[in-house]
């Protein structure tokens, strides 16, 4: 296990783990210090969030766009099937759906 220590602001700190190249599943332990006789504000609102201006439909967020080199039809995803996949297939067709 890797011990790292990170100091600054909230800012600073933010931006270092912005910056750091882990898997999103990597566990942290991170320790809180401060200074009793600072005024007390959040360091976030809701509204700072990179999600507070992400497009939405119906209230979901939307996944951002990017092209595809040909589109997706029937034909790509009969190439796309494996053999297990293609039985399944046949299957569901001769089933009358």
């Amino acid at each position: 296990m890797k011990t790292q220590v990170i100091e600054g602001t909230f800012e600073d700190v933010q931006r270092i783990f912005c910056s750091l190249p882990l898997q999103p599943e990597v566990r942290l332990h991170l320790t809180i210090t401060e200074d009793e006789n600072a005024p007390i504000q959040k360091a976030c609102s809701p509204d700072d969030s990179f999600l507070a201006n992400a497009p939405r439909r119906n209230g979901m967020i939307l996944l951002p766009e990017r092209e595809i080199s040909e589109p997706i039809t029937l034909e790509l995803i009969e190439r796309l099937l494996d053999k297990e996949d293609e039985e399944v297939m046949l299957e569901y067709r001769n089933a009358g759906y």
